[in-house]
């Protein structure tokens, strides 16, 4: 087994985990071991230095840059940037906070319709994802239970984690199809979990979307040209971390829905897989960007005006 080395120590399990997404983004795998000293980062001993650099970056940016510059840099107020070539740039069309902003207000929708129950309905009743159900044919359950929540803490903790993710993947292909992808990998999570789920098992939650696009970003590094020159188990690297991120935010607490976290995290992967390799004319294309933020949306209102039907 090989030696792992601790880069990082968290006085709590948010900042750690807020730093393992940082590493999880750049493709290192990293650990979180949890102690009365606070939550320690392991990665292994070959990633280091290069896992060291990028956290010190990272808090470097986050110390001295000003809230608005800082903003720029990362593409939120402007278009994101990402290297080519020497010679100059591509520009994603869309800022990813514009996705965090729909994305935030879809989520508020719901709960906020949960505890309303606008119309007399019990939104939660209509949209859960429901196996027997989605078996029987109510397949939209499997998009509208993504924005139901149990709680104001569930509900919380999606819109920080799904945030995050939503961003990273936007920096990457562009804010509509970031979010398109998050949504198609929540909805076929939901669906590949109802597969192998008892009928009687009844889930709600962004989640599964949200561990969607780790798995998604995971499979989009993966396959990236500039890791195809790793050989044998390095190449796979990203998937790991993916898979250990995962296994140490996915599957704790009695009420947690592992099997939709998995489910949601293996759509993504294959995703990601695919989305590696499109041409770079539609990432960088408006009209795309914006089309592919209507299906995302679009695709869930029209799941909810079914299941109301």
């Amino acid at each position: 087994m090989s030696e792992r080395v601790e880069v990082s120590r968290c006085r709590n399990r948010a900042e750690a985990r807020q730093q393992a997404l940082v590493l999880v983004a750049v493709g290192i795998a990293c650990q979180l071991q949890e102690d009365e000293g606070g939550v320690a980062l392991f990665v292994e001993a070959d990633d280091a230095l290069r896992a060291e650099w990028e956290l010190d970056s990272y808090r470097e940016e986050n110390r001295r840059a000003p809230l608005v510059t800082t903003a720029q840099r990362l593409g939120l107020l402007t278009g994101p940037r990402a290297e080519v070539d020497a010679a100059g740039a591509r520009v994603l069309p869309s800022p990813p906070l514009l996705g965090v902003i729909g994305y935030v207000l879809v989520l508020l929708a719901g709960f906020g319709a949960q505890n309303r129950q606008p119309f007399g309905l019990d939104w939660t009743q209509l949209g859960a994802v429901d196996a027997g159900a989605i078996l029987n044919g109510a397949v939209w359950r499997a998009a509208t239970g993504l924005t139901l929540h149990a709680n104001l803490g569930h509900l919380l903790s999606n819109l920080v984690f799904g945030s995050v993710c939503g961003l990273l993947v936007g920096r990457q292909f562009g804010t509509g199809l970031a979010w398109l992808a998050l949504v198609l990998a929540g909805t076929l999570g939901n669906l590949l979990n109802a597969l192998f789920q008892d009928p009687g098992h009844v889930a709600i939650g962004a989640s599964t979307a949200v561990f969607g696009g780790l798995g998604f970003l995971a499979g989009a590094a993966q396959s990236a040209r500039e890791l195809r020159w790793r050989q044998g188990l390095r190449r796979w690297s990203p998937v790991a971390a993916g898979i250990m991120l995962v296994a140490f935010l996915g599957v704790g607490g009695e009420r947690t829905d592992v099997g939709g976290h998995v489910a949601g995290f293996l759509a993504g992967i294959a995703l990601g897989l695919g989305a590696a390799y499109l041409p770079e004319r539609l990432c960088t294309n408006r009209w795309v960007q914006s089309g592919c933020a209507l299906v995302a949306l679009g695709g869930l209102a029209i799941a909810w005006l079914v299941a109301v039907a």
